[in-house]
């Protein structure tokens, strides 16, 4: 069933596939961000603070419809359309299970966040999960065929066509409904077209015990990764919303996804290219190493001045952007920013144990840091969201220093060391927020390009006279360029 592709084209077809991967996530990204800021003069914080009280319900359910059981069929040898069919029947029924759970479960999730437009949001919203169960075969059968480009095309169009099904949706008043029309619209074009153009990969209502537990030993671990990882994201909408406002709900949600979306592109980019390359050389101990800590040091130097940036132009992106109503969301966005900045730092380090085969301490990495951030959470809760966003920036310093431990054991790159290493790039990214907070300009589009020439010219100057690991030889690459 696999695509017979020979040695020689092998590496090519890899590269291949990277690129539209790359190019896939940039712009599915862009478009995240750009349709965020679009909404957002459409609808109000209640209207975001709806969804967001289900964020929580709706990932922890396509966690489970997954079960790991896609990347279980990516990483088997010889896989066969028994396989194939106990996968794509298995996720169905799973999804149809809790569907039917969260269907009667609506009203209990109203009654407790004191909503009752919630039961028919909720009902309505979590079909996507049914639709996403019918994408996992299809997609896990074109990346085994390194053939990247299709579900990369499809994903961009499904989110571009569900961008604007929601703006259109918003601009006539539907309100929260317009995020539903968005979420169902992408995940039913994607189902769609990548159902379409994977014809015949489920020839027979196959399903069988041997293909399960063989696919199930591998996925589990995934599956409990999985489960971990998005119980700490999306804990904290649940209780602001228990605790607080729909609409602070609502300010909270927007200053996550933004931050997130935008955070994302460079994670993006690390978890599509860093572990392919890590993995490729993972036998020569040396060459891991130095491309690792060259690897974490480019990341640094990417996301730091990235976010503390955009955390010094919040107020500017507000006012200009989102309008005055989200300016409740100004400090929340700048702590969250920070926080977000940790992110790609994580993903490099989670890569590496990844690429080295070490799924059972990725596994480890990922449970620890759940404790952690829900004690941060419990204890932020009764000082307001502002708090419960410094809780996330104290969980992500935390998880940072959880996730270099076993760097640290196996590479001897531990927490210590990579403090060292990205520390002047730190230091340069917050004397930049440090530099452009302090300008006061009006929010306007002309001066809030002031601020970002001001920012990126102090980062520069900064990460240079700092000798940030990594500046010298991006100069170097500008300098040949320019002599060229």
């Amino acid at each position: 069933m696999q695509k017979n592709i020979m040695p020689n084209s092998f590496a090519s077809e890899a590269i291949k596939g990277v690129s539209w991967t790359l190019i896939e996530k940039t712009v599915v990204q862009t478009l995240a961000v750009i349709t965020l800021i679009l909404l957002a003069r459409f609808l109000e914080p209640t209207d975001f603070g709806l969804i967001g009280l289900l964020i929580l319900f709706f990932a922890l359910s396509n966690v489970i419809v997954t079960s790991g059981l896609g990347s279980a069929l990516i990483q088997k040898n010889d896989v066969t359309t028994e396989d194939y069919s106990t996968v794509f029947y298995l996720n169905i029924a799973i999804a149809a299970t809790l569907y039917a759970g969260l269907y009667f479960l609506a009203p209990c999730l109203a009654n407790y966040f004191n909503e009752e437009q919630l039961v028919y949001i909720a009902r309505v919203y979590f079909v996507v999960i049914l639709f996403n169960s019918l994408t996992i075969v299809p997609i896990a059968k074109f990346k085994i065929e390194l053939n990247f480009q299709i579900v990369s095309k499809i994903e961009v169009l499904a989110t571009l066509l569900a961008s604007v099904a929601a703006i259109l949706a918003a601009a006539y008043g539907a309100n929260a409904w317009s995020l539903v029309i968005q979420s169902i619209t992408q995940s039913f074009v994607r189902a769609l077209l990548l159902l379409y153009c994977a014809g015949g990969i489920v020839p027979s209502l196959t399903f069988t015990k041997r293909a399960f537990y063989r696919l199930f030993g591998f996925g589990s671990r995934l599956l409990v990764t999985g489960i971990s990882s998005t119980t700490a994201n999306n804990l904290h909408q649940v209780m602001i919303g228990k605790h607080y406002s729909i609409s602070d709900v609502g300010h909270y949600t927007q200053s996550i996804q933004a931050t997130n979306a935008i955070s994302g592109i460079v994670t993006n980019i690390v978890n599509v290219v860093a572990l392919p390359i890590l993995s490729k050389i993972k036998t020569d101990k040396a060459r891991l190493n130095d491309t690792y800590q060259q690897a974490f040091s480019l990341t640094a130097l990417i996301t730091f001045p990235l976010m503390f940036g955009f955390a010094a132009i919040a107020d500017s992106f507000v006012h200009i952007f989102l309008s005055e109503k989200w300016a409740p969301t100004i400090p929340i966005l700048k702590t969250l920013s920070v926080a977000a900045s940790l992110i790609p730092i994580g993903a490099i380090n989670l890569s590496m144990l990844a690429a080295s085969g070490r799924a059972d301490l990725y596994l480890r990495t990922e449970i620890a840091k759940l404790p952690v951030s829900i004690i941060l959470l419990i204890a932020a809760i009764p000082y307001g969201t502002l708090a419960i966003a410094c809780s996330v920036l104290l969980s992500r310093m935390t998880g940072f220093c959880i996730n270099a431990y076993y760097p640290g054991r196996l590479y001897d790159f531990g927490f210590l060391r990579q403090l060292k290493q990205i520390f002047p790039t730190i230091l340069a990214a917050s004397i930049m927020y440090i530099t452009v907070s302090l300008i006061e300009l009006p929010h306007e589009t002309k001066y809030l390009l002031v601020r970002i020439g001001i920012g990126i010219t102090t980062f520069a100057f900064s990460a240079y006279i700092l000798k940030a690991p990594g500046i010298g030889k991006i100069y170097d690459i500008l300098r040949r360029k320019l002599i060229l």
